[in-house]
């Protein structure tokens, strides 16, 4: 796994949303996680399909102040069914948009 926020170093400065240069050259992001002129949020992992088989991917994003914080809210939320956590997301954000 790599990950990056430096949108110009994964679109790259001749590539596009739909075909970054990282992507089309296969390689690696540097780990780069600051604050920056153009920020985005990648990260990349090689993942094996066999053939005639299917993968299902989860990404859950989230901050914490500890990794020990982090793995307790993933573990919370791997137990929701995803509908049941897209509308508790929804409530906080009309609970917080709504005042």
């Amino acid at each position: 796994n790599s990950v990056t926020a430096d949108r110009t170093e994964f679109i790259g400065r001749h590539g596009t949303t739909e075909f970054p240069q990282a992507v089309l050259g296969g390689v690696g992001l540097s780990g780069r996680v600051e604050a920056g002129d153009d920020p985005c949020a990648v990260i990349a992992s090689d993942i094996e399909i066999p053939a005639g088989g299917d993968v299902t991917l989860l990404w859950l994003l989230g901050d914490a102040a500890t990794a020990s914080e982090a793995s307790a809210l993933v573990q919370t939320h791997r137990g929701k069914d995803f509908d049941q956590r897209l509308a508790d997301n929804e409530r906080v954000w009309r609970g917080f948009l709504d005042t």
